[in-house]
């Protein structure tokens, strides 16, 4: 395993980061926050409709959440089919239900079931989440 110290990994600048940060937290928690960060480093809805996938592998929002979460246990898509698939892009369109949406799976879900992976995958990922969880509420969430 090779290891990178902080120093390595410079730096960029995202116009606009901070007031999407205000955004997400407007409406969201800071989990909602932590989770966006490790999706997609704009904040925004920025891959290819569906995440490249269709039917119930489809991914939307700037969650990437899935088609077959979102259309079980979600109050905006409960009794769709997996062919209606591509009403989950109104999350590209709409930052509030996109979050809405998660908040909903993931209290139907638990924190560690709605992430799906496998236990180690899964591990990994909350660790990482909840240490950006950590950093963010010992930060301000409005920095650029």
């Amino acid at each position: 395993m090779t290891l990178v110290s902080a120093d390595n990994q410079g730096s960029y600048t995202v116009p606009g980061l901070g007031k999407r940060k205000r955004q997400i937290m407007n409406g969201g928690q800071v989990l909602d926050l932590a989770t966006a960060m490790l999706e997609t480093g704009t904040l925004t809805m920025n891959y290819t409709d569906g995440d490249g996938k269709s039917g119930d592998a489809a991914n939307f929002g700037i969650l990437k959440q899935n088609w077959f979460m979102l259309r079980t246990f979600t109050a905006e898509f409960k009794h769709q089919t997996d062919v209606d698939y591509k009403q989950g892009t109104i999350l590209n369109k709409k930052l509030m239900k996109d979050i809405k949406a998660r908040q909903e799976s993931e209290k139907h879900y638990g924190t560690g079931k709605w992430f799906g992976w496998t236990q180690k995958w899964r591990d990994r990922i909350e660790s990482s989440l909840y240490s950006r969880h950590c950093q963010l509420q010992k930060c301000s969430l409005l920095d650029p």
